[in-house]
């Protein structure tokens, strides 16, 4: 079978996540004060100079220059998140889809998706993360030298519009059914991570990102928290064993 081009248009609201490694003074200084960091700051503008020079623990000269050991960048939170699907032609992938052009023809024809509802989540990340706890108390109750936490400060960029484009090749028509996602579970909700489908013999191909998304700001919001040093938050997705549970039947499609 000849190859086919399809583009998932997505819509709804996320954002961008970044957390910033604390010392334990700044961990203190941050502690029921974490929203005065609720917005888009740049390091001189921090008021504080003692969180300047002793709370945070990396150089870092803007809100969005976290450690990218952690879950960085652009997000879309699932309970929020609309898409359509079209097919098109290779020459298209990177422009929008327009469906009053013959290069492109929509697959739901019934309306738009809702992931939530509609899709199906082959793995979900859960980012364990130790909130409400001041110095006194984490050294008391969690403090273990054999395993580690880092204090961190967590930023979110609530944003409502476009989540852009995401593209796939297959060699078979695409059944909008068999989408499947995955996500993180975050501080700041469910986040969708990344896009799949699952193809009539069970593997799953990976849908390649286009046109990159366009919001409007809504707001900033923080967290802060211990994290486990173990506990590895931006994981390589198993996919292997995502393909193992749709043919055994632990993931099923209408």
């Amino acid at each position: 079978m000849s190859k086919r081009y399809y583009v998932i248009d997505l819509w709804g609201r996320g954002g961008e996540i970044h957390y910033h490694e604390l010392t334990k003074a700044g961990y203190a200084m941050t502690y029921n004060r974490a929203w005065e960091y609720e917005d888009h700051w740049e390091f001189e503008e921090i008021s504080l100079d003692r969180m300047k020079e002793a709370g945070f623990k990396n150089e870092t000269d803007y809100w969005s220059e976290g450690q990218a050991e952690y879950r960085c960048g652009m997000h879309q939170n699932l309970d929020t998140c609309w898409l359509d699907v079209y097919e098109t032609t290779e020459e298209h992938l990177q422009d929008y889809p327009d469906e009053e052009k013959d290069e492109w023809t929509k697959i739901n024809k019934d309306g738009e998706l809702e992931a939530k509802t509609d899709l199906q989540c082959v793995f979900s990340n859960e980012e364990l993360f130790q909130t409400d706890s001041d110095v006194k108390e984490f050294e008391e109750e969690w403090e273990d030298s054999e395993r580690p936490m880092t204090p961190l400060l967590g930023l979110y960029s609530d944003e409502k519009g476009s989540y852009g484009t995401w593209s796939i090749e297959l060699e078979e028509e695409l059944d909008p059914k068999r989408i499947v996602y995955t996500i993180a579970e975050t501080q700041f909700g469910d986040m969708v991570d990344f896009w799949g489908y699952a193809t009539k013999d069970n593997k799953i191909v990976a849908f390649d990102t286009q046109l990159p998304p366009e919001g409007d700001s809504k707001g900033m919001y923080s967290t802060l928290g211990w994290k486990l040093d173990s506990d590895k938050w931006d994981c390589n997705i198993p996919w292997d064993e995502c393909e193992k549970a749709i043919a055994d039947g632990e993931i099923e499609f209408e």
